[in-house]
């Protein structure tokens, strides 16, 4: 009895310690079952689709269950994201019929804190049907996702051994690839990625990436997507398209983002983009032509929001769509843009190129442009470019030509022995070096 009077204080501490994390640990489920149920009544709103949940298994600790997911109207769904209902890839997804997956979902709790993993399950659904008919081949794909539920936050992360994929004529093939996912509190989407290849074929067009990696963000705004930060670095890349020369490129970086417009107006959006390229070649016949250390930046301001969302979609879902590519470019030229052109180098074999500037230009319809002189008109703006005397025939092949552009005082030579000249645009009217260009 002694023993237990001088223990109690520690017994009832204990107690309330082992009650305190019972009670969290149920709050810790019973906000991942709300969250759960959110995420259900989403998808079911979601045109096109459908989601049903079965429960495995529910315990203190861990909860068990399937997630099944159908896709029947796919594009509804591509409307409803706002993407062209009539695009290619609308088409392809249509042609498929409804898609079925099936996700097995393992959850484990603690207090204020939740991580689930997901597998598929390969042996039913659409992912069945692909697999017996050798369309598909998967590397038991994992995902991971953890929400800590006094921060709001939620991370996942998806491992795969490989994905290869083949539809009609075209084929994709990943090799092993980690995607890092963080949602903050803010909204803010951080997408990270490590892909050690990936392969596209389409008929006789081949491109291959190799050491892939990059991170981006995204921020809501209003409907569409801003983007404050993104980073892709690629180690290898080759193009090949059918008979045409093979395009090969080393060591290729690209930063840039899409911001709000600085002077506060909510329908325009500003980029900045920022690349660079250690070697581009080209192999032609029995001779090779390369492009060393290209390092350019580009600024454009005052641009039209829904025309950079109508670009993003074409490029998204039908690349080779000339007509929503040119609707979508309207939508920019009718607000008109500010374009800021950052040293842009080049490295020939011959020699050095470089070039930097700004361009203007007033608001305009491209169906009302009327050749190169009407277009010329609406533009405003000042061109600096600088290249070795070795790199003029690449630009005007006729020495006589250059010689005479060099004696009205168009092209001036600095003290390196560089070509130069500074190009204007006011009205329609052009200069270089001061002395206005006859055409």
């Amino acid at each position: 009895m002694r023993t237990i009077r001088h223990y109690w204080p520690f017994i009832v501490a204990v107690s309330l310690l082992l009650v305190l994390f019972v009670a969290f640990t149920l709050q810790s489920g019973s906000r991942y079952e709300a969250q759960r149920q959110d995420w259900l009544e989403r998808l079911n709103q979601t045109p096109g689709m459908g989601a049903t949940w079965f429960s495995y298994d529910e315990g203190l600790f861990r909860h068990s269950g399937e997630l099944h997911l159908s896709l029947v109207d796919p594009v509804s769904l591509l409307t409803a994201l706002g993407l062209p209902a009539q695009t290619g890839l609308s088409q392809q997804l249509a042609g498929m019929g409804p898609l079925e997956l099936y996700i097995r979902i393992d959850s484990w709790m603690l207090p204020g804190y939740v991580r689930s993993e997901g597998r598929l399950v390969s042996n039913r659904g659409t992912l069945a049907t692909l697999l017996e008919n050798g369309q598909l081949q998967l590397g038991e794909p994992t995902l991971h996702w953890q929400a800590r539920g006094w921060s709001e936050q939620m991370t996942s992360q998806l491992d795969a051994d490989g994905i290869t994929l083949q539809l009609n004529d075209s084929r994709i093939h990943l090799d092993p690839l980690t995607i890092t996912m963080t949602q903050q509190p803010d909204q803010r989407i951080q997408l990270q990625w490590l892909l050690n290849g990936v392969n596209l074929t389409q008929g006789d067009d081949d491109l291959a990436l190799h050491g892939v990696q990059g991170q981006l963000t995204l921020q809501p705004s209003h409907d569409f997507w801003l983007i404050p930060d993104v980073n892709l670095q690629v180690a290898e890349a080759s193009y090949r398209a059918g008979e045409q020369p093979p395009l090969d490129l080393t060591a290729a970086t690209l930063k840039g983002s899409v911001k709000e417009n600085r002077q506060g107006l909510l329908s325009l959006v500003d980029m900045h983009w920022q690349g660079a390229v250690a070697l581009l070649g080209i192999n032609h016949h029995a001779s090779r032509h390369e492009l060393e250390d290209l390092a350019f930046g580009v600024g454009l301001s005052g641009i039209d929001q829904q025309g950079y969302k109508s670009l993003v979609m074409s490029a998204a879902t039908n690349f080779s769509d000339k007509p929503s590519w040119l609707a979508a470019l309207n939508r920019v030229t009718r607000s008109g843009f500010h374009l800021h052109l950052e040293p842009f180098t080049l490295r020939l074999q011959q020699g050095h190129f470089q070039a930097d500037g700004e361009v203007t230009s007033r608001p305009f319809d491209m169906a009302q442009l009327n050749g190169l002189a009407s277009f010329r008109s609406l533009l405003q703006g000042a061109l600096s470019v600088e290249a070795d005397q070795a790199l003029a025939p690449l630009f005007v092949e006729d020495e006589s030509l250059l010689l005479s552009m060099q004696q009205a005082g168009f092209i001036a030579r600095n003290s390196q022995g560089q070509l130069n000249t500074r190009l204007r645009m006011v009205n329609g009217k052009l200069s270089a070096n001061g002395y206005k260009l006859p055409w």
